[in-house]
């Protein structure tokens, strides 16, 4: 399975900047079959967009409560000297919520074309169940803007 967050990011910057809707993505080639679809199923991906920066995030599901192969994208368009950061918030699906606990920054500044890529990274917790996922972009000690849910993990009944 080919990841393609890079590509995600650039097409979204260009839209978010432009105001624009547009669907990133592709499908499976053929004769890929069952085997393109368990991997697909086994990775998830989410951003979080706000006039101030983005993040990005794909990932493997790789238990009920652990992630790996984690790729963060953080970019910032906020062009007041405040670096933008971002994380991921995690659930149980029953109304238990928590978080990464590190702040992933972009030093870049108001840079449309400027992110800063994190990977290799995984997360586990033996607290409770990952069942969703999402990330989180936050102007420090302004805001945050959360974005979708992921698909649900499905190592978690």
């Amino acid at each position: 399975m080919q990841r393609t967050l890079g590509y995600a990011v650039v097409t979204l910057l260009g839209c978010f900047a432009a105001a624009c809707t547009q669907e990133v993505g592709g499908e499976s080639g053929e004769g890929e079959g069952d085997v393109d679809a368990v991997t697909q199923a086994l990775s998830d991906s989410q951003f979080a967009a706000a006039d101030f920066g983005f993040v990005g995030a794909t990932w493997d599901w790789a238990g009920r409560g652990r992630l790996r192969n984690i790729e963060l994208v953080v970019a910032d368009w906020a062009c007041d000297r405040k670096p933008v950061y971002g994380y991921l918030e995690y659930g149980d699906g029953y109304g238990w919520w928590d978080r990464t606990p590190t702040n992933r920054y972009d030093y870049s500044d108001c840079d449309l074309g400027d992110h800063t890529t994190y990977t290799g990274l995984s997360f586990s917790t033996t607290a409770g169940d990952i069942a969703y996922v999402f990330p989180v972009v936050c102007l420090p000690g302004i805001k945050c803007v959360a974005g979708s849910l992921s698909g649900r993990n499905p190592y978690v009944p």
